[in-house]
């Protein structure tokens, strides 16, 4: 969604601040403004398969129908090791479950400090919470929560933020369904009843940035789209432009970098280029499904965030342009049978040594298989170089992988 400051700074002031910390931090994007606000470009020829951006939310929250199999820190799923469920959980509200005693240390110490234990424990008993706005309270208590506690989280490239950056750096869309501003308006009483009086703000207060929230959260997917979890990123990821055929995706399957223990961050997660994007060409991902026709996107855009799509996909005249459209999108879409939801993007085959500076080398050529390119894998400019296997996808969703056909040069 392009950015539009809340706040009236500068748009200019504030890309310069923006693609100097992406620059510090190696990141083959930069922002800048157009046609709609500020949204991120490539600031040199990408390849298909990097990682353009990553970084750890400000508020993670576990889906409610996710909540006795995921860790609410690290998302580790149970199911995996072949449990149901994770034994351990907070005794208080019953709401939160970890996969180890390291991850549940971590966590309750803020949860159970900062009023978020009992604000949840009252949100599980309230009825008018129901499974419409449960998630939404979820994430408004969290990001209230850290306001109330005075944290501000290390969120990767953009450095700490807390509440003030989460208000000041939301951009100004509203959804226009009258259904969607009645859940958003249920989920701030919801949340308001449910804090103790220290964590409320105004109700007025708590509506405005409930609204942008609304359009700037990230969801996690798993196998054949279940919900995982919600993701409020407010460093550079919300800057990310919408378009119905889109250039890059969101990576929930493969965290770039996983939970910080030691001070409670959540895993970093990031953006990742769905095929070659030239110098200068906007960075796009998808916020609607890519499956659905034309009338169905745009309502569903209209609706949600408050904005009619003008993408190139969007603007085709011809019923055929559309259907190719599908095609391509078809292609890269999960081969997994169990799966078939999230978008491929190419596998990182093979991994080399780390190597300090900003990332150089997503020019280079590699082996026989595919190019040779720099993952970033933290800030400071910190880098681990791969083999992108050409012919090899990966599920944004499901991280399972398989073989397509090679493109023929000819």
């Amino acid at each position: 969604m392009a950015w539009s400051p809340a706040d009236n700074r500068e748009p200019e002031r504030f890309a310069c601040a923006s693609n100097a910390a992406l620059e510090r931090s190696g990141f083959p994007c930069r922002v800048a403004r157009g046609p709609g606000g500020l949204a991120m470009y490539a600031a040199r020829p990408i390849t298909a398969g990097e990682v353009l951006l990553h970084e750890r939310p400000l508020a993670l929250t576990v889906c409610r129908g996710a909540r006795s199999y995921r860790c609410a820190l690290c998302l580790s799923d149970s199911r995996a090791d072949g449990s149901p469920s994770w034994t351990l959980g907070c005794p208080h509200c019953l709401s939160m479950a970890y996969c180890s005693a390291v991850c549940a240390a971590a966590a309750l110490a803020f949860h159970a400090g900062s009023g978020e234990c009992e604000a949840l424990r009252k949100a599980v008993a309230d009825p008018d919470v129901d499974d419409g706005i449960f998630d939404q309270v979820a994430q408004a208590i969290r990001i209230l929560s850290l306001k109330q506690a005075g944290l501000s989280p290390d969120c990767g490239p953009a450095g700490p933020l807390g509440y003030s950056a989460y208000a000041a750096r939301l951009v100004g869309s509203a959804p226009e369904c009258t259904d969607a501003r009645l859940l958003i308006r249920r989920a701030v009483r919801a949340t308001l009843a449910a804090l103790p009086p220290r964590a409320r703000v105004a109700e007025a207060e708590a509506l405005h940035l409930l609204i942008r929230h609304h359009c700037n959260t990230f969801g996690l997917s798993g196998m054949a789209g279940e919900d995982v979890a919600s993701a409020s990123f407010v460093g550079f990821m919300h800057l990310f432009n919408h378009a119905c055929c889109p250039n890059a995706a969101f990576d929930s399957a493969m965290p770039v970098m996983p939970a910080d223990v030691g001070t409670a961050a959540p895993p970093s997660f990031g953006i990742v280029a769905m095929e070659p994007i030239p110098a200068g060409g906007e960075i796009c991902i998808s916020y609607a499904c890519s499956a659905v026709g034309p009338a169905t996107r745009a309502a569903f855009l209209l609706d949600q965030y408050g904005f009619r799509c003008s993408c190139r996909r969007c603007e085709c005249d011809d019923p055929l342009d559309e259907i190719g459209y599908d095609e391509i999108l078809d292609a890269r879409r999960c081969a997994i049978d169990e799966c078939g939801s999230g978008f491929g993007v190419p596998c990182l085959a093979a991994a080399g040594s780390l190597g300090g500076g900003p990332h150089n080398a997503a020019g280079a050529q590699g082996e026989e298989d595919g190019r040779l390119v720099a993952r970033a894998v933290g800030g400071g400019g910190w880098a681990q170089r791969g083999i992108v296997a050409a012919n090899r996808l990966r599920c944004v969703h499901c991280a399972g992988e398989w073989e397509v056909e090679a493109e023929s040069d000819e």
